[in-house]
């Protein structure tokens, strides 16, 4: 309604002033005095609402005049709606000047109660202003004042809106018209004559002298509406209420501050607080005294720290760590520019009741001491959680990781090698008792490390998380006469409580100099629930999945050219399997034995499966089924078998059925809609096909599927990509973009803490 021309004090004025006179055309006040019913909310029921519905009608018929730019209809519309209310005639005259003069004093007054004490009381002449709060006679009279300022009577509409003031104190209307009435006259005076005489005929009325001390007006009207406002409000704030804010803050009134710390409980502070990162809390201390209390007052707000790019802190550091105690989770995510020291080292793995712990770096230096922990340390018998993200494998990270190793719960470790020794890194660190570990993630940059899964399972029995990338992975161990033996079928079960595991990239087999069939390097147990093997290494994609059984013996010669026995290989039923994903190729017959269980289980949510080596296409022939490379299937005959209800999310990558004199001219992902067409449930597909041309009138397919709702893809550019999205957008459709290839596997880190 009238309220949205009060948005227009955030941008320019517009409009004209026309001449008038104080007396002659001073103010048009409807024609109503104190209700005869009390104060405070509406009287709905008077007149079995006709008086009500009547009003709506007048102030409708004036709204309509006034769009035409019929003022006089308008107006005359209105003081007939606003007659309509049932409060008796007012008794006061058309001049007036002395309600200009009474409430300028009045709004100037120290006392932020004075204007409405002047409200409340008749006027300086003895005569009697109107005063109701029922809402819609507060609307008339707003839309009187708009109507008043369109018609350019701005002396008349400045004083009506004085008389909304009296009519109802607790309403931000008549505030925020007065401000906008003298801003805007301020503001044309200079090039409008009619603008100019108004505004001297109110600086008259006023006695203020100047038109400067009509501008300090404005602030006086804002100061005392948000108190009147805020003090008496009877309802919910409207858009008034939200006008009259934006005012005291564009004039950058003290008024438009709310100390929360002075108004609030402090149960409701401290979980405002909580939302605020480390930095921000920190310079949250030195708003003021009052500030600094309660914030160092609630413990709970300094029991979990982060800090994302921090700089040198000096000495306060020691200071900060005496005056926490009860600091709890410490994350620094750039110890460099920390400048981690021996002193420091001490100090934050001192902290007595310290739980967690990330220290991560971006920047990889020749020598690269960090964390610097002294070996002496004793060990930190709280310490549950440590994440060491890019930092470099070091007797020091050693250390801290010993010292820590008899409770850690959670060990995430992203690490370079050790300069000079890249054969080493991984191995001294895993070979340590961890007998309450469940959750690990062991990656390594640039060399390879090692890790052996026969004494890791024999270190961590209580694993339920593993997460290996990087490294040489060897399920053999000593026997004590220096020969090496595989898991076996009869030996105690190791993690009975395993959930998930994540093979990287960049992690293989051990290079061995004879041929052997695979041989379980991880015990898989029936309570898997995730499988993740990114691994292009053949021997450890099926020295997972299968091993050998004990008819066919530890070793079984057999040629690469030929047909693999598959019956001579057994693997571990998976009743509880929900994610899948391998991105090696494995032979049809082979992926039935690791997955048909959980398909007959109906667990299997998430499947993901590559049909050829990332080398480019397989062999075409179908008699052949070798472990090392599968032929190219076709879903829907060679995976028939792959069946779940539950299953949500289905992806391949690396396929292409096209011809093989056309295979990289040429794209044909036909049979991967028709599989598609096998899971009803399935609302979101992950799509790498590869290095191929053509690729795109295959996704717009794919988009326009009719069960798709969620596209994750890594291959559309350009004015595909363009033409892609818009159609995903019409589609309602999520279309994504992964730079880096498919996605990564989902891990919960130092975010989740």
């Amino acid at each position: 309604m009238s309220g949205n021309t009060l948005l227009g004090w955030l941008g320019s004025a517009k409009g004209k002033q026309c001449s008038e006179s104080a007396n002659a055309d001073s103010s048009i006040v409807p024609p109503t005095t104190p209700p005869k019913h009390s104060q405070g909310e509406d009287n709905d029921e008077d007149e079995d609402g006709v008086w009500k519905a009547e009003m709506e009608s007048g102030l409708k018929s004036g709204q309509a005049h006034m769009a035409s730019l019929d003022y006089a209809k308008a107006l005359s519309s209105i003081m007939k709606a606003i007659a309509v209310c049932p409060c008796s005639p007012t008794t006061h005259g058309k001049d007036k000047s002395c309600n200009i003069l009474q409430c300028t004093v009045a709004v100037r007054n120290p006392d932020p109660g004075a204007l409405l004490e002047v409200a409340n009381n008749p006027c300086t002449c003895g005569k009697r202003w109107p005063s109701c709060a029922r809402s819609l006679h507060t609307q008339a009279a707003d839309t009187l004042v708009e109507c008043l300022e369109k018609a350019k009577r701005h002396v008349a509409a400045f004083s009506t809106a004085l008389g909304l003031i009296r009519l109802n104190p607790a309403s931000p209307m008549g505030y925020c018209r007065i401000a906008k009435i003298i801003r805007f006259l301020l503001k044309n005076s200079q090039s409008d004559a009619d603008a100019a005489r108004s505004l001297a005929v109110l600086v008259r009325d006023t006695k203020l002298g100047s038109a400067e001390k009509l501008r300090a007006l404005i602030n006086d009207f804002v100061r005392s509406g948000l108190n009147n406002a805020r003090k008496d409000r009877q309802g919910l704030d409207d858009i008034y209420h939200t006008v009259l804010r934006k005012m005291a803050h564009s004039l950058q009134m003290p008024e438009s501050r709310i100390d929360p710390v002075k108004k609030l409980p402090r149960e409701v502070l401290g979980i405002i607080f909580a939302y605020l990162e480390t930095p921000a809390l920190c310079r949250s201390l030195r708003v003021d005294k009052q500030w600094n209390q309660l914030l160092l007052s609630d413990k709970m707000l300094w029991t979990h720290l982060r800090i994302k790019t921090p700089g040198n802190p000096g000495r306060t550091f020691d200071d900060f760590v005496k005056k926490h105690p009860e600091i709890r989770s410490f994350v620094l995510d750039e110890i460099y520019g920390f400048s981690m020291t021996v002193k420091k080292g001490r100090k934050l793995l001192g902290m007595p009741n310290l739980q967690r712990l990330h220290l991560g770096t971006t920047k990889r230096l020749p020598i690269a001491p960090y964390p610097i922990v002294p070996s002496q340390e004793p060990r930190l018998k709280n310490l549950t959680h440590l994440s060491l993200y890019g930092v470099t494998c070091t007797p020091a990270t050693e250390n801290l990781v010993t010292m820590a190793s008899k409770c850690l719960e959670v060990l995430d470790l992203v690490l370079f090698p050790a300069l000079g020794h890249p054969e080493r890194i991984g191995s001294s660190i895993l070979d340590l008792p961890m007998p309450k570990l469940k959750k690990l993630r062991l990656i390594f940059k640039k060399e390879r490390g090692s890790v052996n899964m026969k004494y890791l399972a024999e270190y961590a029995p209580k694993l339920k998380h593993i997460y290996l990338d990087g490294l040489v992975v060897d399920g053999r161990g000593d026997s004590g006469q220096g020969t090496m033996y595989p898991f076996t079928v009869d030996e105690p079960r190791r993690w009975p409580d395993l959930k998930s595991l994540v093979i990287g990239k960049e992690t293989t087999a051990p290079v061995l100099p004879w041929a052997v069939a695979p041989e379980r390097c991880v015990p898989l147990m029936p309570n898997v629930e995730t499988i993740e093997l990114l691994t292009q290494d053949p021997s450890l994609v099926h020295s997972i999945l299968f091993s050998v059984n004990a008819a066919a013996g530890k070793f079984h010669p057999y040629l690469f050219d030929g047909e693999f026995p598959s019956e001579y290989l057994e693997s571990l039923k998976l009743p509880r399997l929900k994610h899948f994903r391998c991105d090696y190729p494995v032979a049809g017959d082979l992926l039935r034995m690791a997955l048909g269980t959980a398909c007959e289980s109906g667990t299997l949510e998430v499947l993901k499966l590559s049909a050829e080596s990332t080398g480019g296409p397989s062999p075409r022939h179908r008699d052949i089924r070798h472990p090392y490379q599968a032929s190219t299937p076709i879903p829907t005959l060679d995976w028939a078998f792959l069946r779940s209800d539950n299953l949500r999310t289905l992806g391949l990558s690396h396929f292409n059925w096209a011809s093989d004199d056309s295979y990289y001219s040429a794209f044909n992902g036909q049979p991967f809609l028709d599989w598609l067409a096998c899971f009803p449930k399935v609302d979101t597909v992950h799509v790498y096909p590869g290095d191929n041309a053509n690729i795109a009138p295959f996704m717009m397919k794919l988009v326009c599927h009719p069960q798709i709702k969620t596209v994750y893809q890594d291959h559309l550019t350009g004015v595909d990509w363009d033409e892609a999205r818009a159609l995903a957008s019409t589609r309602g459709v999520d279309l994504r973009h992964t730079k880096n290839g498919p996605v990564p596997p989902s891990w919960s880190g130092v975010d989740d803490w």
